[in-house]
């Protein structure tokens, strides 16, 4: 041992000494990095805080808690009020009745109610936010799951709206000086185009990304109606494109895709595809049969329920593709008193319980759905609504009612 000061010195002594200066160093500097990171992320957000109230993400974080906020399962008690229809938001529900729209989450928890107020309500959704507008009276609002977000009204009588994936909003409605006018507005509910017209609009679809739109408009001629579907870019003033269908009525149209520039139209009497430019790419033709239903998938193919007599007694299911090319078709031998897009499957109500149909129309899944009045999937989610209940089935379960497979597990 070496000496110092009169002492023998212990070299294990040292090297524990020495050890100790070195992680006592290591979680100095490890503080001091967390400190510096913990500072840039809160200059960060300070710095951002207009950028990150602007592109709503608080909102989303809210949304996102309230999509998996714990409830009491199912079933769950209907909300007061006549049920009028059922969308779907993500995987959740929105449930709209004669006094209020609300929302209920997969876990059976009712995360928002807003009172509307509105006589004639119709309910769109865009996969997470909600867009409730009153046909025929001046009123039209846009929600979340978590809160509201706006509260508009118009000058003139609603005749329809639509909400793009990217949030916009188009409302279509009268005018002072003209017979229709379209306004659309921003993520933030800023007027971004005005659009009047001579024309009868009786429709609007907004692109996915919220830069143009397509508006439907109907006239007579010579005794029959003859529709004009007329295409806008937000950035030019005068339309870009139209499309004139002589004879037919349109009952929809529907951009399908994120990225997608073609627009799906269904009219009485065929169902084609056209692209920006108002040239018809595809069509599948109805040969005389009349529309019962119609749903547009999100692979760009179309659902149809064709009549044969107009009674719906004699019903044919057509499943075409985005280039309208039939995936399959089959008779049914029962009415059906609704129809709803799933996640890769369709959904049909008939009068003996529910049918799920592949897109190539294969065999049906049957789930155990029993006294309902309205379906929606959502997802994999198949919810149902009885005289004072809504329950959920989990398709990817085998159709069992969540609480069957909570109890099975």
């Amino acid at each position: 041992m070496k000496k110092r000061d009169g002492f023998e010195r212990d070299p294990q002594a040292d090297e524990l000494a020495q050890a100790r200066k070195k992680r006592s160093r290591k979680h100095f500097w490890r503080r001091v990095v967390i400190l510096l990171l913990v500072g840039c992320l809160v200059w960060g957000v300070l710095f951002l805080r207009y950028d990150i109230l602007r592109l709503g993400l608080g909102m989303r974080l809210s949304d996102l808690l309230a999509s998996y906020a714990s409830g009491d399962g199912y079933p769950a008690e209907l909300p007061p009020g006549r049920v009028l229809g059922l969308s779907p938001i993500g995987k959740d529900l929105v449930l709209l009745t004669d006094t209020q729209v609300s929302i209920f989450n997969s876990q059976g928890k009712r995360t928002a109610s807003y009172e509307h107020g509105y006589t004639n309500p119709i309910c769109l959704t865009n996969g997470d936010r909600v867009l409730t507008f009153d046909r025929g009276g001046k009123k039209f609002r846009v929600d979340s799951r978590s809160k509201q977000l706006y509260s508009g009204s118009s000058d003139f009588a609603i005749v329809a709206a639509d909400i793009a994936l990217s949030g916009q909003v188009a409302v279509a409605g009268g005018s002072k000086y003209y017979q229709s006018s379209v306004t659309v507005y921003d993520q933030e509910y800023d007027q971004i185009y005005i659009r009047e017209t001579a024309d009868l609009v009786t429709g609007v679809c907004l692109t996915n990304n919220g830069r143009g739109m397509a508006v439907t408009s109907v006239a007579a001629v010579n005794g029959s109606l003859d529709s004009t579907i007329t295409f806008f870019d937000f950035g030019s003033e005068d339309p870009v494109a139209s499309l004139s269908l002589p004879g037919e009525l349109v009952l929809s149209t529907a951009y399908v895709g994120r990225s997608s520039a073609a627009l799906q139209v269904i009219t009485d009497q065929r169902a084609l595809t056209c692209s920006p430019k108002g040239e018809v790419t595809a069509s599948y033709g109805f040969d005389g049969l009349f529309v019962n239903r119609f749903v547009n998938s999100k692979d760009g193919g179309i659902y149809l329920l064709l009549d044969r007599l107009g009674d719906g007694n004699q019903l044919q299911l057509v499943s075409l593709d985005a280039g309208m090319k039939a995936r399959g078709s089959i008779p049914l031998e029962e009415r059906v008193q609704d129809m709803k897009l799933g996640a890769g499957y369709v959904s049909l109500f008939v009068s003996g319980g529910i049918l799920c149909y592949p897109p190539t129309l294969g065999d049906p899944t049957r789930p155990p759905v029993e006294n309902c009045y309205f379906i929606q999937p959502a997802g994999h989610n198949l919810y149902s609504v009885t005289g004072d209940s809504i329950e959920l089935y989990k398709l990817d379960n085998g159709g069992k009612p969540a609480s069957a497979a909570r109890e099975s597990r």
